[in-house]
């Protein structure tokens, strides 16, 4: 079932007009779908992701002490600094400074704090990218890979890694990924939210990550789109739309009906849920390598989904 057809079924148990009500069926459908996707982590949510590594930019710049304006020889890349960098004057401090501004193929940026260290004139510096935004429709996340070592990379919460690395400053391969938040990023289609990665060490290759997650659902938006559910539970929808807007909507005793048609729909739904019941298998952990770094010991052949 599209969109259209979901909200012409709603429509028909509620003798609401599909047309003057249009918006409010969309709505209902919508937040219905969304919610039965928040529901657990629907095998049929998982999606692939992959991002490439940034080395060191090693170059000079002049800067003025108490200033936040560089001026560099050059970048190295064609595309903005802004968003994850980092500067360090090595060449006078082993201090760090946030890239808040630059624009793609110009020779200067802004950083914050100010300089505070004497004035420098073709100084050398090193520009690094610390973190990585992922996917904007990531939800939660599942795994990470690096393909050329044949690695997993365990996932880590910001708070529990800086207790174990408060400054972490190691290039190498990566054998970690840390969660570190979450980036806000404003464009001509609107204000999007995108969870940030560090990887441990810094790495000193270009190489692509790749990695699984739960992908999160949006809203559809034109009559043909198709929610990404399997079509035989597409009614679910309809349902869940019913008893918890629809009938509450026209104070209908339907809403009791409907209710228990949706709470049944999902039960059966989740006990089908696998997409190969027959075929997975649950692996436990069998790698009993010592760990490197602060990384976990986990299966290395992948997937292990």
């Amino acid at each position: 079932m599209n969109f259209l057809s979901l909200k012409t079924r709603v429509a028909e148990e509620t003798g609401l007009d599909l047309t003057a009500d249009d918006t409010k069926l969309g709505v209902w459908v919508n937040e219905a779908y969304k919610f039965i996707a928040g529901l657990r982590n629907w095998p049929w949510l998982i999606k692939d992701g992959v991002f490439q590594t940034q080395v060191d930019i090693d170059t000079t710049a002049s800067i003025t002490s108490g200033d936040d304006d560089v001026i560099v020889a050059s970048i190295g890349t064609t595309e903005s600094i802004q968003a994850n960098y980092m500067a360090q004057f090595d060449a006078v401090s082993d201090d760090w400074y946030l890239v808040t501004s630059h624009t793609a193929g110009q020779s200067t940026f802004t950083i914050s704090p100010a300089f505070n260290e004497t004035t420098i004139a073709d100084s050398s510096i090193i520009i690094r990218k610390t973190s990585y935004s992922l996917a904007r429709d990531v939800d939660r996340l599942i795994d990470f890979r690096e393909m050329i070592n044949d690695r997993a990379l365990p996932i880590w919460d910001i708070r529990e890694y800086d207790k174990a690395v408060p400054d972490p400053d190691t290039t190498g391969s990566p054998l970690n990924v840390v969660v570190s938040g979450i980036d806000t990023t404003t464009d001509a289609t609107g204000t999007y939210q995108y969870w940030k990665v560090i990887l441990d060490p810094i790495p000193d290759d270009v190489m692509n990550i790749h990695y699984r997650y739960y992908q999160i659902v949006e809203d559809m938006t034109g009559n043909t789109n198709v929610p990404l559910l399997p079509e035989p539970w597409h009614q679910v929808i309809v349902w869940v739309a019913l008893a918890t807007f629809g009938h509450p909507y026209i104070d209908d005793q339907r809403m009791t009906f409907a209710a228990e048609r949706a709470r049944q729909a999902l039960k059966d739904m989740i006990r089908n849920s696998e997409v190969a019941p027959s075929k997975i298998s649950r692996i436990s952990t069998w790698d009993h390598r010592p760990s490197t770094n602060i990384g976990l010991s986990l299966p290395n052949q992948y997937p292990w989904i």
